[in-house]
């Protein structure tokens, strides 16, 4: 069952209408606090391996990410940016014979996932674990269970060399109980607009590993996603084998399909590994702020452009220290 698309909403919150909430207030604090030291200070909350606190929110100062608490799924927005975001989760898996036909799927749409906060001093790091059933198509009879995990990671720090604009979105299959051999494995990945009445999805350029969502308003590049040309598997005999990642993009009505598949090579595969993004398109300007300004106190200013969007935004900062600030419309 594929997830349907919903578009992101406010909800309404207790205090809503009033001329100064409290929690607004409480955000204004917490980043004058910020501007006040050299470098961001944590709660103390939730330490890698420890609990996943909710709602699964977070930012880095430059990209705000909602991760789904029951599929490996991420939307992601540029803070501050209200009205903008971008989908991307992982639903299924197939064996496909030669002739193109479906032998076999594992949907991880409604299966069990265990999540847990993987993060260290330089990643936010969240990541998913599920064993799925694999059943044969016709017929739905079961074959058997594949080992699932997808780990979605982003850099905490704005000083920090690696790049902040995006989630890096790492898929390992272990164990699939082949059918044949001679098969392939692909994976399907729906992807949409958060707010599909503004932004729409369109091919960078023909064969491009790039999708880009862009504005409905003047066509301007918002969020991507991106993926490897190949991913990597590993045989019976433990060797690894880079095989090639071939997309095929479905561009429905309601959301669109990213096929990959990697080949008849694939075949027989006791594991194989696939990394993807999904990202945001930096402007010049943040909010008004050059870019440059913008991430040296992307902590601070990412807060205060909360409120300043006017937008209800639940933000966590680094999972291995997690401070949750929640924000009320004004």
């Amino acid at each position: 069952m594929t997830p349907s698309p919903q578009p992101v909403h406010s909800p309404t919150r207790r205090g809503e209408g009033s001329s100064f909430p409290r929690a607004t207030l409480t955000v204004v604090l917490a980043a004058v606090a910020l501007l006040g030291v050299a470098g961001p200070t944590f709660g103390g909350l939730a330490p890698p391996g420890g609990p996943v606190p909710t709602p699964l929110s977070w930012t880095n100062g430059v990209v705000l990410c909602n991760f789904t608490a029951d599929h490996p799924a991420v939307t992601v927005s540029a803070l501050g940016a209200a009205g903008t975001g971008l989908y991307l989760g992982f639903y299924e898996i197939d064996e496909v014979s030669p002739s193109g036909a479906v032998v076999a799927n594992a949907s991880l749409f409604g299966t069990t996932w265990t999540i847990a906060n993987l993060s260290d001093a330089s990643m936010l790091t969240l990541g998913y674990t599920s064993t799925a059933p694999v059943r044969t198509t016709p017929g739905a009879g079961m074959v058997g269970s594949v080992g699932v995990a997808v780990d979605m990671s982003t850099a905490y720090d704005s000083d920090s060399s690696a790049n902040t604009s995006f989630v890096a979105l790492h898929l390992v299959i272990t164990g699939w109980p082949w059918v044949s051999s001679g098969d392939s494995l692909s994976v399907q990945a729906p992807i949409w607009p958060a707010f599909p009445s503004a932004e729409r999805l369109s091919n960078v350029s023909s064969g491009a590993a790039e999708l880009q969502d862009t504005s409905r308003n003047g066509g301007t590049p918002l969020e991507y996603v991106q993926w490897d040309p190949t991913a990597l598997t590993t045989g019976a005999s433990r060797a690894s084998t880079t095989v090639p990642a071939r997309a095929h993009i479905d561009f429905g009505t309601s959301y669109t399909t990213i096929t990959w598949n990697f080949g008849s090579a694939s075949g027989g595969a006791t594991s194989l590994a696939f990394d993807s993004r999904v990202g945001i398109v930096l402007p010049q300007r943040v909010l008004g702020i050059p870019l440059y300004e913008y991430a040296l106190a992307a902590g601070a200013a990412g807060i205060v452009a909360l409120v300043a969007a006017g937008s209800l935004r639940r933000v966590r900062r680094r999972p291995s220290s997690l401070e949750f600030v929640e924000v009320e419309e004004r």
